[in-house]
C-alpha cells in the first residue's frame, strides 16, 4: 500500500507468493488414491491422507494442467493431484528439495508433514473416469 498498490493488486501478489512457497516452505503436488481424496476432503482440505502407503510428491512451482495430467497418469491407481505448502527446514528430512523429485514419501512421515503444512490444500487435477 506504500507504493500505492491496490488492495486487489496486494491480494494478488499475496497469494502468488503464498503458492510459489515464498513464506516459510516450498509449494508441491502430490497424487492420491480416491480413497485418499476423499479422507483429506472430509479434513477440510486441512490435512494430508495419512491412510496412503506413500505419496509421490513433486514441485509444484511453474506446473502446467499438462503437466498434473502426466503426473497423474504416472500413478494408475492415484485420482487426484492436491497442491500444498510445507514449511522449509521443519520437513527437509521428509522432502529433501535440495534433490531433484519426484520424491516418494512414506506413509509414517505425512502426519509430520501434516504439522507443518501452510494454508489449504488445494485439488488441482482429478483423473478421467479410467477404462478397464
Amino acid at each position: 500500500m506504500l507504493f500505492g498498490y491496490e488492495d486487489w493488486q496486494n491480494d494478488w501478489w499475496i497469494k502468488t507468493l503464498l503458492e510459489r512457497g515464498a513464506f516459510g516452505g516450498g509449494t508441491y503436488c502430490c497424487a492420491v488414491t480416491a480413497a485418499g481424496l476423499a479422507w483429506t476432503e472430509s479434513s477440510g482440505l486441512r490435512a494430508l491422507p495419512s491412510i496412503e502407503a506413500f505419496l509421490p510428491v513433486r514441485t509444484y512451482w511453474k506446473t502446467s494442467d499438462a503437466d498434473l495430467q502426466e503426473f497423474l497418469q504416472q500413478w494408475p491407481d492415484r485420482a487426484a493431484v492436491l497442491r500444498f505448502t510445507a514449511g522449509g527446514y521443519a520437513t527437509q528430512h521428509i522432502i529433501d528439495s535440495r534433490r531433484g523429485g519426484p520424491w516418494k514419501v512414506p506413509g509414517h512421515q505425512i502426519p509430520e508433514l501434516n504439522k507443518h503444512l501452510n494454508g489449504a490444500i488445494v485439488v488441482v487435477a482429478r483423473c478421467a473416469v479410467r477404462q478397464a
